[in-house]
């Protein structure tokens, strides 16, 4: 029987000697291979791409994979640990800068934000950690003058 052969998208074969008589006779194979192997022919286990997205990027040349970084980390990909904005109040406020959280302290403290005893500044004598000086001079924005 006559040897045949049949070329694909890549792998082509070309035969050489007497192919088309009997086997009986010396045949050669020679096959050689073309282009690039389409997707389709690749396992699971090659990568065939990459899709970038707003902070990943990646790109393949000469079977090497190169990755990047590109923007600012989206709120939306960090997890609860850490801050994302900071809320001030009327004492304590806060900036973040290049990752740096720097706060600071404003104004007086209310007796509201304090704890019992400290909320009712107008208990006098000893029903109170507050003395109230009967005699003598007062010193403004202090809570006792002795």
């Amino acid at each position: 029987a006559a040897a045949t052969s049949a070329n694909d998208t890549n792998v082509t074969i070309t035969l050489t000697g007497t192919p088309a008589t009997a086997l009986l006779q010396a045949v050669q194979f020679q096959m050689g291979w073309t282009g690039t192997l389409a997707a389709a022919r690749l396992n699971a286990n090659v990568v065939q791409g990459v899709t970038n997205d707003t902070n990943v990027t990646g790109s393949i040349a000469a079977q090497n994979l190169t990755l990047g970084w590109t923007g600012t980390l989206a709120a939306a990909r960090l997890n609860s640990n850490v801050v994302q904005s900071v809320v001030n109040d009327t004492n304590i406020t806060g900036s973040i800068t290049a990752q740096v959280l720097t706060l600071g302290w404003a104004g007086t403290l209310s007796t509201a934000r304090m704890g019992a005893p400290f909320t009712n500044g107008t208990a006098s004598g000893n029903t109170s950690q507050f003395a109230t000086v009967l005699a003598g001079t007062k010193t403004s924005g202090h809570i006792a003058t002795w």
